[in-house]
């Protein structure tokens, strides 16, 4: 064969199916642009399909995640709210097993009232009115409280005592030892058993053979004091005499305050035993 053979140029390529089988009109522009055009729309239609396929898996991992944190915040809560409010150290009878604390320093607040406070519970037989130390000049009514398990014994008011209930009355019926428990302070104060301290002189002014009147719906019952003592408030609850289940016995129990304003770290208890010869 002579002759030159023709220059290499550049090749189309005819889709499948022959001329036209791309879906164009004849005499319709063509070239590399439309392809390239599909192409891309195609690609934007994948990406916004798979968009909106991963969307509510996202949104269904935020809401677990959420979830995860509230149930572990619900039970660390407890702990944090134990800790930074542990409850106060409390004693124990050692007869009934109840956890009863010990005596507190007035509550921030408190002021002195000249009267009890309303009684929710009618008085029981035996149940203490009023409290009279004639020889230190004590007279103060008596209203009563119950001690929440765990709480401290801190008397709602500071110019009344409060008898405890579930424990022993008053009088010669009584088959377990009574407690009155009242407030004392230092300074320009005025509490219920604040007459049982020198405080100035940080001494204590009840003495055995003093005399205990105690008033209850049924009459006045006479006690003598037969003993006190002062007990530090970390170990009373070891104190086994305080909290003996003794007929007739009769226990009066405040803080002792010092001079010089520290805070009392001690108990003052008064026993008084009722007299089997009533006037």
């Amino acid at each position: 064969m002579s002759g030159r053979m023709p220059e290499a140029g550049p090749r189309r390529r005819s889709a499948p199916g022959g001329p036209g089988a791309s879906g164009t009109r004849p005499g319709a522009p063509s070239g590399p642009d439309v392809p390239s055009g599909r192409r891309e729309a195609q690609l934007q239609r994948r990406r916004a399909g798979r968009r909106r396929r991963i969307l509510p898996w996202l949104v269904l991992g935020l809401c677990a995640a959420a979830i995860g944190i509230l149930v572990v915040a619900g039970l660390m809560l407890p702990r944090i709210l134990s800790a930074e409010a542990a409850p106060p150290p409390t004693i124990i009878d050692p007869d009934t097993g109840k956890r009863v604390p010990m005596l507190s320093e007035p509550s921030p607040g408190q002021t002195a009232s000249a009267t009890p406070p309303p009684r929710p519970l009618a008085p029981v037989a035996g149940q203490p009115l009023h409290l009279r130390l004639p020889a230190i000049g004590l007279d103060v009514n008596v209203g009563s409280m119950t001690v929440p398990a765990g709480g401290s014994v801190d008397p709602p008011t500071m110019g009344s005592a409060y008898w405890l209930r579930g424990y022993g009355t008053a009088g010669a019926a009584s088959d377990n030892t009574a407690y009155i428990a009242a407030h004392t302070c230092r300074g320009a104060c005025h509490a219920a058993f604040s007459p049982m301290l020198d405080i100035p002189q940080s001494q204590t002014l009840v003495h055995p053979g003093d005399e205990v009147l105690v008033t209850t719906p049924q009459g006045v019952d006479h006690y003598t004091v037969t003993d006190t003592q002062l007990y530090t408030k970390a170990t009373i609850q070891s104190q086994d005499e305080l909290w003996k289940k003794v007929p007739g016995r009769l226990v009066l129990v405040t803080c002792f305050q010092y001079a010089g304003g520290t805070s009392s770290q001690q108990n003052f208890v008064v026993y008084a035993q009722l007299d089997t010869r009533q006037p």
